[in-house]
């Protein structure tokens, strides 16, 4: 009998042919295993169903596609990843995102050490790059620009991606508590996950796209579950929906990200 899966990557995607095969290839090349990989498909309109069709997981991987009717979102498709897996570690990973081979192991075992410590670890996150777009220019020498390393959460109650946007000079390069980790690529205790869901629920479906994993973060900590920050873990992510680019944004995905805002509010803003 094999042994029960460690880690569970979990993908959401819609419409996301461009990007799955390389998501899947740098998946499949986690270091962790017994691995498990779980993609769950939002009614895509182009070729991710068959780019994810043709993927061909290595020994000691379990792969399972789950098409859905309609696009229910990351939220959605994310709880519905979630219900299909069983490992105790769960890394919830964009089509755009492109973790190292160490990326998880390094995660896991940040928390893991914590835990010895007697600290209740919920999530952990890397440090999250931008892509280096083909005939750039970019040399060896010059800086990454930063995606995410961790989230905090400003008195004003906006939550931002700690660097983003920052030239990589190695600021935010020591491991420390953080508000959130953004859902493109972090890892997640299940049990965590199960003590912070709602009726049976973990990803809040109503936030459908943007904002969502800030959400759950609040849940996370107002259960006492600790989200930390792990610099040593690298992983790529191209980005689309930034705030410069609100213009060229999907009118659905703005108004998720207006309604999403509130949403925040009215959840967890007290008196």
């Amino acid at each position: 009998m094999s042994a029960p899966p460690r880690l569970a990557v979990c993908i959401v995607t819609h419409n996301e042919a461009r990007d799955l095969p390389a998501c899947l290839a740098a998946a499949v090349a986690l270091e962790t295993r017994p691995l498990e990989i779980v993609v769950v498909d939002c009614a895509s309109r182009d070729a991710t169903l068959a780019a994810a069709r043709a993927f061909a997981p290595s020994a000691g991987v379990r792969y399972e596609l789950c098409p859905l009717p309609d696009n229910r979102g990351f939220a959605g498709g994310m709880n519905e990843a979630l219900a299909r897996s069983t490992a105790p570690w769960v890394l919830t990973l964009n089509a755009d995102a492109r973790p190292a081979p160490d990326y998880a192991e390094r995660l896991i075992a940040r928390a893991e050490r914590e835990a010895h410590r007697g600290r209740a670890v919920g999530a952990v996150t890397g440090r999250l790059v931008r892509f280096r777009p083909i005939g750039t220019g970019g040399g060896a020498g010059d800086p990454r620009i930063l995606d995410a390393c961790g989230m905090r959460l400003l008195p004003t109650w906006r939550h931002l991606d700690r660097g983003s946007g920052e030239a990589d000079r190695g600021q935010l390069g020591r491991p420390e508590r953080v508000f959130g980790a953004t859902g493109a690529a972090s890892l997640f205790a299940r049990r965590a996950l199960e003590d912070a869901a709602v009726e049976g629920e973990i990803f809040d479906a109503r936030f459908h796209t943007f904002r969502e994993d800030a959400e759950l973060a609040f849940r996370l900590n107002e259960r006492g579950w600790e989200v930390l920050y792990e610099p040593a873990g690298l992983c790529e992510h191209r980005r689309a929906n930034l705030p410069e680019r609100r213009a060229a944004m999907s009118p659905e995905v703005n108004y998720h990200s207006l309604k999403n805002r509130y949403l925040l509010r009215l959840y967890h803003q007290s008196g």
